[in-house]
């Protein structure tokens, strides 16, 4: 047989252009050449398509007939009855283990909720009860940290000028020496220090801050409260007390031979150690700065311990909002899942009522397995199409009608 003229698109002379009602009639059963037996869908597809010679009006009609056909063989089919009936039942059974499944993480999520919510009123209580405290501590520790900075601020500009003025002084200056006020509180030592030179100036400008930098450390490491931290300390203070002493003694030895040269008197022994112990200026120069160190020192623990005592209040009412916070947003978050699975249980559900619907019903079938056999006939039509080289906007229509019947057939 001449493949060419199977599907040549030629009138052949014994037959007519097919009509709608032929088209019809073909698919209807009056067809003489109804599927064969053991014949696959994509031949039959293929077969019909050249014998209709591709008419879209006859492919809605043959994809009908296949779906009636197929299914009422389904439905006929006892055994395969029983099969469906009994897939379906285990599949509700495995759709309620899942819902199951769900409620269970349900059950968890509510107790995670609820022990979140207590923990979070537990916070809220433990806040209102640190208001209730806050005011009288508040109240010490303001009046510590302010009597404090007004105390500590002139002892810090205090400090500073006597040892910008010592340390000129007992270092760099070659003036004589007469009074020992005019040492330790001398209003031009930077001038006279920048004067100098910038290695005196720097040393003169930044000492002070050094004894300010000892006496933050011994307030730090007496807090510490530790062995260790008592022993620092006392290493601190000693240290301070020995540039200290060195100062006035410097000082002291000034106001000594400045006092030798004025009266010209060669029996006063040089200074020494001894003279030192005994000399007032020596004295009131270790009070002036040392003490004062020492004063400030305290000072500023007493100020620095109200600031403290003061913040910390605030601290742990912020701690434990960041507590508070960090939980309602896991609360939240667990809300959200909880939503979650809810909605998945709903559409579980919904599964269910449709397979036991489905099991109601006296019988039943395979849609996937109908729609196969719809999908093969179309492919074997389609490529009849193609052979018979029809337009691509006809195999477009064709295409068209094959998805709005499987629509129409299977509905969602």
């Amino acid at each position: 047989m001449d493949i060419k003229k199977l599907f040549s698109t030629k009138q052949q002379p014994a037959q007519q252009q097919i009509t709608t009602a032929q088209a019809m009639v073909v698919a209807l059963g009056n067809n003489p050449d109804e599927k064969r037996t053991g014949e696959a869908y994509a031949a039959y597809g293929k077969r019909i398509c050249g014998q209709v010679n591709a008419s879209l009006l006859a492919l809605k009609p043959f994809l009908d007939r296949i779906y009636i056909s197929e299914k009422c063989q389904q439905l006929n089919d006892v055994e395969l009855q029983k099969e469906i009936k009994q897939q379906l039942s285990t599949q509700i059974i495995g759709l309620q283990t899942q819902v199951q499944q769900r409620k269970n993480e349900l059950d968890n999520i509510e107790k995670q909720i609820a022990t979140l919510q207590d923990d979070i009123q537990q916070h809220k209580n433990e806040i209102a009860q640190l208001n209730i405290e806050r005011a009288p501590i508040d109240k010490k520790a303001n009046a510590n940290m302010w009597l404090g900075l007004v105390i500590l601020v002139p002892l810090t500009v205090y400090l500073f000028i006597f040892y910008s003025s010592a340390v000129y002084s007992a270092f760099f200056d070659d003036e004589p020496i007469t009074m020992v006020a005019n040492v330790m509180l001398n209003g031009t030592a930077l001038i006279d220090a920048w004067a100098a030179g910038i290695q005196e100036f720097l040393f003169v400008l930044f000492l002070p801050v050094v004894f300010l930098g000892l006496g933050f450390l011994l307030h730090y490491f007496t807090a510490q409260k530790r062995f260790i931290g008592y022993i620092i300390s006392a290493l601190v203070i000693v240290t301070t007390f020995i540039f200290d002493f060195i100062l006035a003694y410097k000082i002291g030895e000034a106001v000594h031979n400045t006092m030798i040269n004025s009266i010209l008197d060669t029996t006063i022994p040089p200074y020494s150690l001894g003279l030192a112990i005994k000399d007032v200026s020596f004295w009131a120069v270790i009070f002036c700065g040392f003490i004062a160190y020492i004063i400030w020192g305290l000072v500023f623990g007493v100020a620095y311990s109200g600031y403290e005592d003061r913040s910390s209040n605030r601290r742990k009412i912020d701690s434990i909002n960041l507590k508070i916070n960090s939980k309602q947003e896991r609360v939240t978050s667990l809300h959200d899942h909880e939503t979650d699975i809810k909605n998945k249980i709903a559409d579980i559900q919904r599964q269910i009522r449709g397979k036991e619907s489905e099991m109601a019903s006296q019988k039943t079938f395979y849609s996937a397995a109908i729609q196969s056999c719809l999908s093969d006939f179309f492919c074997g039509w389609i490529e009849v199409m193609q052979a018979l080289e029809k337009p691509v906007e006809t195999q477009q229509a064709a295409q068209q009608i094959y998805e709005d019947t499987v629509r129409i057939l299977f509905p969602q």
